[in-house]
């Protein structure tokens, strides 16, 4: 089960799909292609999976696609109840793309008007709903992965006994020769500037928490003549508030000819605007595993990320693969 039928997560679950498939055929197991969803239509799934009548679930799980992490409006709890009373001895695993610990605030900063109740929940509320994302999210599950070594102990604590960490795998993908002259995605950027520079990519979904503006006040320290690359849409209301603080940013630092959102990448051109990079910049703020790092590292680009520890577990599994700069930090970056 996919919650979601594009992004970051609906392409991992496609080119991941096809070695499950492989390794769960040769134990004789039987298998259903993967069921691609929007938040909306889990009573679809439901008849669908009553057709198969499933020994194994599988649920590629994070918190925005189920709704958003607040009492009432989060589904995923709810989803599981109906599940394991549909299919009363089903086996249900999930991968966790998002874990949160019990130190977890709501963001505020870049949220609009939505900044003084996030502060207010944070203050009141939090204590009292921190059970929806631990407790009540992983201990009624009889399997989680999860992307980093420090996140087996979070949902052990939540009350899932059997957690592993499968460290995000790394796509075999044909190396793409620099083709943007002829590429539609960067239409845009051929018309307003010289593609010859050397460019830095940023790729992702345009929020607070991927860091994009510390990549805009970086370029703004660069001596080096480049073009940045902020490759994404923006998602979430708060996520509209933020793009426009970082063009108010652009503005201020007179960057207009040197930095370009041309928005959400499809599947089709993922290899070559990867191509074109010269560096890959990850400047998260904070990251629970990024696919976008890996889409990097599968292409052979250089990639320059925060010193989170998760990125910094890359670096500790595969030394040389990543250079990292201080989190938050442009100067350095």
């Amino acid at each position: 089960m996919v919650p979601e039928k594009h992004g970051g997560i609906f392409t991992y679950s496609k080119m991941l799909w096809p070695f499950v498939k492989k390794a769960a055929e040769s134990a004789q197991m039987e298998t259903h292609e993967p069921i691609f969803l929007n938040s909306s239509e889990f009573e679809k799934a439901l008849s669908i999976l009553k057709k198969f009548r499933p020994d194994i679930i599988h649920v590629q799980h994070e918190f925005a696609l189920f709704g958003k992490k607040v009492p009432g409006l989060y589904k995923f709890p709810r989803w599981i109840k109906a599940l394991r009373a549909e299919f009363p001895g089903v086996k249900i695993l999930v991968t966790a793309h998002t874990v949160l610990d019990s130190n977890y605030n709501f963001p505020v900063q870049w949220r609009g008007m939505q900044s003084p109740l996030r502060w207010l929940a944070n203050k009141l509320l939090i204590p009292f709903i921190k059970s929806l994302w631990l407790e009540n999210t992983w201990k009624g599950l009889d399997g989680v992965i999860v992307h980093s070594e420090s996140q087996v102990v979070m949902v052990k604590s939540a009350g899932c006994a059997n957690v592993i960490c499968i460290p995000h795998f790394v796509p075999e993908v044909p190396r793409a020769s620099p083709s943007a002259e002829d590429s539609k995605y960067f239409q845009s950027v051929n018309q307003n500037s010289t593609i010859k520079q050397s460019l830095i990519l940023v790729f992702g979904f345009i929020s607070s928490e991927k860091g994009q503006d510390v990549a805009i006040k970086a370029l703004n320290f660069l001596k080096a003549s480049a073009l940045l690359i902020i490759a994404g849409g923006a998602r979430r209301r708060g996520d509209f508030v933020y793009r426009k603080f970082c063009q108010r940013l652009i503005e201020n630092y007179k960057l207009h000819s040197k930095v370009y959102f041309p928005g959400f990448v499809p599947d089709n051109e993922l290899s070559n605007v990867y191509s074109r990079a010269t560096v890959v910049l990850a400047p998260f703020r904070e990251t629970f595993g990024s696919g976008s790092l890996v889409q990097a590292l599968a292409r052979g680009k250089a990639v320059l990320a925060s010193d989170l520890p998760i990125n910094m577990e890359l670096e500790a599994r595969q030394p040389g693969c990543l250079l990292f700069f201080k989190k938050g930090d442009p100067k350095d970056c």
